[in-house]
């Protein structure tokens, strides 16, 4: 508010003067309660702000894990399938095993001279194991 808009009015100079001095203390006053909710944004910025940096962290470290996780179970489903593989392969040669003791066995009982040369010349693709471990009717 000016001066000259009041005595535009026709209001009297000491009233002028009460008017601006009332005003001018509005004004201060306003003043003082602007800059103390100035600084409580600017120091809830910082807090946000720092709590923002914070999260980035927290997320930056979190991928960084769940990375690990993935890299984790994609080892573990690797390891398991090496393990499968390889027990499947040792139990088909622990099979094998049986029946070639089993058909040396059978042979040996036949008094043949030479148990090797003879199993050389048996398909042993016809050959089957019984479930107590002896030979089934091919030999």
């Amino acid at each position: 508010m000016k001066h000259d808009f009041l005595e535009s009015l026709g209001v009297n100079d000491d009233a002028i003067d009460q008017i601006m001095k009332a005003n001018g203390e509005d004004i201060e006053t306003d003043k003082s309660n602007v800059q103390s909710d100035y600084g409580a944004v600017v120091t809830e910025r910082y807090g946000l702000q720092e709590q923002l940096m914070s999260q980035d962290k927290d997320l930056k470290e979190l991928k960084k894990q769940a990375g690990d996780n993935e890299e984790l179970s994609s080892k573990y489903a690797e390891l398991q399938q090496k393990y499968d593989s390889d027990t499947k392969s040792l139990s088909e040669a622990l099979s094998q095993t049986k029946l070639n003791s089993a058909v040396s066995e059978v042979l040996a009982g036949t008094k043949a001279l030479d148990v090797n040369d003879i199993k050389a010349l048996l398909d042993m693709d016809k050959v089957n194991l019984r479930s107590g471990g002896t030979v089934g009717r091919y030999l």
